[in-house]
């Protein structure tokens, strides 16, 4: 239903994302131009064309316009990670969208073990104080570790592309402060699954570490004042700037939520996280792609690009 270039979505083939549209402008409000947009598509994004499968969450206002995000969900309970956000500009032209939703066909999975699990005696749904003692010993707290339960939810899971009915656990826990220097705090979040108190997913939310690094920001001729350097004009120490390498992963490479060296050869590793190189060394390149890209996501994430 509309005029636009599409990236399909890996699993359910639907349309992931929606750019380059070409719509008209709208005097209407931003909920109500998303809301028709979306009715519009319905088909190729395999969901109801009521929508009764989504719920409004909020309209979120940046300097591009207005994002109007909605969550899925199923038989009353939220599906963790089926969002879909409409971008519109000033004036009230759809310009992207961007799709996380559960296709149909998926769906019907989903309706098909709720019904058996309904018909089923033998096997009862988990209570969250269950729920809540399965994430603990998930967890896997020290001895002296303190433990405490951030929050739970009953929602469904795309396990495997299907939502599965299942608890969403977040447990912190905190080692105590004499003779924990080797450990760290942690917050994990589960899934469970509601039937079989089955581990579903499980990952730190704080799993990323600072790191140490040497860059250029913006450059030796901006830093120094001095426009006679040229490429291979030797550098001095204060052309540099040591900056703060924000949330690397453990592995000891140069990685991070946002920004990855892995397809680099022979990358750099440092157990330390200590990447302060000059120019000459080759691992330099490594850094200032790192820290320069992490910057820049950033500030679109704050903007309210959160893809």
């Amino acid at each position: 239903g509309l005029k636009a270039k599409v990236e399909p979505h890996h699993r359910y083939k639907t349309p992931h994302q929606i750019y380059d549209v070409k719509t008209q402008g709208s005097g209407k409000s931003p909920r109500k131009i998303a809301e028709a947009t979306l009715k519009k598509i319905a088909g190729d994004l395999k969901i109801k064309p009521d929508l009764s499968q989504l719920k409004f969450d909020k309209v979120r206002e940046t300097i591009l316009g207005s994002h109007v995000l909605y969550q899925q969900y199923h038989a009353g309970k939220p599906i963790s990670g089926a969002w879909i956000r409409v971008d519109v500009d000033k004036d009230g032209r759809v310009f992207n969208i961007h799709n996380d939703l559960v296709s149909e066909p998926a769906m019907v999975k989903t309706r098909k073990a709720d019904a058996k699990r309904a018909t089923t005696t033998e096997t009862k749904q988990l209570s969250a104080s269950e729920a809540k003692a399965l994430a603990i010993a998930a967890a896997a707290p020290a001895k002296g570790d303190a433990t405490r339960i951030v929050s739970s939810e009953s929602c469904y899971y795309k396990h495997e592309g299907v939502p599965t009915l299942s608890w969403k656990v977040i447990v912190k826990t905190t080692p105590p402060r004499s003779g924990a220097k080797a450990r760290r705090p942690a917050e994990w979040k589960m899934y469970i699954d509601a039937q079989t108190g089955a581990i579903l997913d499980k990952h730190n939310l704080l799993r990323f570490i600072d790191g140490k690094g040497r860059v250029f920001d913006p450059n030796p001729v901006v830093t120094l004042n001095d426009t006679s350097l040229e490429d291979y004009s030797k550098i001095p120490d204060k052309a540099y700037t040591e900056v703060v390498l924000r949330d690397l992963k453990k592995s000891g490479f140069i990685e991070g939520p946002y920004v990855t060296t892995k397809t680099t050869v022979n990358r750099i590793k440092r157990k330390n996280r200590d990447f302060r190189f000059k120019r000459t060394d080759r691992a330099f390149k490594e850094v200032m792609v790192y820290f320069h890209i992490d910057r820049l996501q950033r500030h679109l994430q704050e903007m309210g690009f959160d893809n």
